[in-house]
């Protein structure tokens, strides 16, 4: 069973939430937990995004919102071409999937392969 964690996106600051949250008569209820400045926290509505269970190859927590990348040689050897994909985590339908790309859960044999670069409020040059 995976931990169920969120961060949100906020007045231009990244939170991350891990047990401060409780459901309340009007939604979710948030304690800041870890934010990269809590001074810059406004009263505007958090965009949620939620922890996949997974985490790249770093050990670094892959969250939806998160860009994510990895290299594929198709000639699997040394000599071979080495194909840089970047891809935007994200929840579809019933999954986290990688946008344009197949099932999340089913990349996990990539998981040794795949590195969070960034996420798509802070870091959206990235997937042009």
């Amino acid at each position: 069973m995976r931990q169920i964690k969120f961060r949100a996106w906020r007045d231009g600051v990244m939170c991350y939430y891990y047990d401060q949250w409780r459901f309340v008569h009007n939604g979710i209820y948030f304690e800041e937990k870890d934010c990269e400045d809590q001074s810059k926290i406004g009263e505007g509505k958090p965009i949620l995004m939620q922890y996949t269970g997974l985490k790249d190859k770093n050990g670094k927590e892959i969250y939806e919102g998160d860009i994510v990348e990895y290299k594929e040689n198709w000639l699997e050897s040394e000599s071979g071409i080495d194909e840089r994909f970047i891809h935007e985590v994200s929840w579809e339908v019933e999954s986290f999937v990688l946008k344009n790309h197949g099932l999340l859960s089913e990349l996990r044999d990539l998981k040794n392969k795949i590195k969070v670069i960034g996420n798509i409020y802070e870091n959206k040059d990235l997937l042009k």
